[in-house]
């Protein structure tokens, strides 16, 4: 789909498979999995430190923006050692920060567009228009994210992951739930 740009002069659009979106296709996949995988850590977080199974079930149920809340309220309710407690506060912000781009990402179209009249061969823009940027505006103007901020976005998944995976496991051996204790290797 194409539209003339009000006041412009320029075209943009949207497509469903354009040739030149293939990059982007293969990045908005890597970060969706990406963030399955963060989504999981949280449910696994959420049943380590939760002292009943009815929490864990409802949580299944929560937005991670919701279950990031909960892991940081039941981490925060257990001694953890303050540097430990920090770097889990840390990873658990940076992981709604890569949920929010996976947002914008998730429910937003593939943009291009030209700066004059349409023409052959590649457009002058092509990103990931933040949809949000609509509310309230009365420039007409949005941000787009553009390819390199989306790469940068899956690598930062993998770092989030990897790193909430490594603290949990930290977390794990310092936290003994009350129905281990006194068991023995």
């Amino acid at each position: 789909m194409r539209r003339q740009r009000p006041g412009t002069g320029g075209y943009a659009g949207f497509d469903l498979d354009r040739p030149d979106g293939v990059p982007f296709a293969v990045l908005v996949g890597k970060l969706l999995v990406n963030c399955g995988g963060i989504e999981l850590l949280s449910l696994l977080w959420i049943r380590e430190l939760a002292d009943s199974q009815v929490i864990v079930d409802l949580a299944v149920e929560f937005p991670l923006a919701r279950r990031i809340d909960l892991v940081l309220d039941l981490a925060g309710r257990r001694e953890l050692p303050s540097n430990l407690w920090a770097r889990t506060r840390r990873a658990w912000q940076e992981a709604r920060s890569i949920a929010e781009v996976r947002n914008v990402v998730a429910h937003s179209p593939l943009a291009f567009g030209w700066n004059g009249p349409e023409r052959p061969g590649p457009p002058d823009f092509l990103g990931i228009p933040v949809l949000r940027d609509l509310k309230r505006n009365t420039t007409g103007k949005i941000r787009i994210a553009k390819i390199e901020g989306l790469a940068k976005a899956v690598d930062g998944s993998v770092t989030v992951a990897s790193n909430l995976s490594n603290l949990l496991d930290e977390v794990i051996r310092v936290v003994e739930k009350p129905s281990e204790q006194g068991r023995t290797a």
